[in-house]
């Protein structure tokens, strides 16, 4: 549906399979483990790079939008390829590994840290907690941003808790970029359909407010 809704609007579709995606096999699955987003941004330059070739992926005009951990490698994106996106629409996404460590979940916290600290795919080798929290955070590239951000987060979401969010959209503040940060009252998703529905179109009003030369952080709710 969320596919079915960009196109109804005009816009080319892309979802893209990085490492880490499952139904693709073993080496797909794991083949981000230890690299702290190194090898999914490898993915998302390659899509763009193939999206070029038919044409498509002007960066006046991309957008990159996930939730959850695609919210993350949204963020993630717009920080570390800041010359390929328009805007990235993130939603409950986790924007500052190191703020959110204390206040999440501690069953999710354990599953993070060891995920965090597994062995490189292909080498063997580990990055300390630390260095992974920093290289892994969306925040630490917050100076390089150009794209217009939207964060949709839950007021009561402990996988990607409220502070980290706050944290991210006021470094970016600060920095004079675009950022929108908005909520729902809920944990890890919207509730229901009705909830889906309403980021959707709040989506497709945010491309079409960029695409008309406004800023996300001065239109109204």
């Amino acid at each position: 549906p969320e596919a079915q809704a960009w196109l109804a609007e005009g816009f080319a579709y892309a979802a893209l399979n990085y490492r880490g995606s499952v139904t693709f096999g073993r080496d797909l699955r794991e083949g981000f483990w230890g690299g702290a987003g190194d090898r999914e941004i490898e993915d998302v330059q390659a899509a763009l790079d193939w999206l070029r070739t038919a044409g498509l992926a002007d960066p006046a005009t991309t957008f990159i939008t996930g939730e959850s951990y695609g919210g993350h490698l949204s963020l993630l994106s717009a920080g570390r390829l800041p010359d390929d996106f328009a805007g990235a629409l993130a939603r409950v996404a986790m924007a500052d590994w190191s703020a959110a460590v204390a206040e999440m979940n501690p069953a999710v916290r354990a599953t993070w840290i060891s995920f965090l600290t597994s062995p490189q795919a292909g080498t063997g080798q580990r990055m300390t907690l630390d260095a992974a929290l920093v290289k892994f955070s969306p925040v630490n590239y917050a100076r390089a941003v150009k794209a217009s951000v939207w964060m949709f987060q839950g007021t009561l979401d402990t996988r990607t808790p409220p502070g980290q969010a706050e944290s991210y959209a006021s470094t970016l503040r600060d920095l004079g970029g675009d950022v929108l940060l908005e909520w729902f009252g809920a944990g890890h998703e919207p509730v229901g359909r009705t909830g889906r529905l309403a980021a959707q179109r709040r989506m497709l009003a945010l491309a079409q407010a960029k695409l008309d030369g406004r800023r996300w952080d001065q239109l109204d709710g």
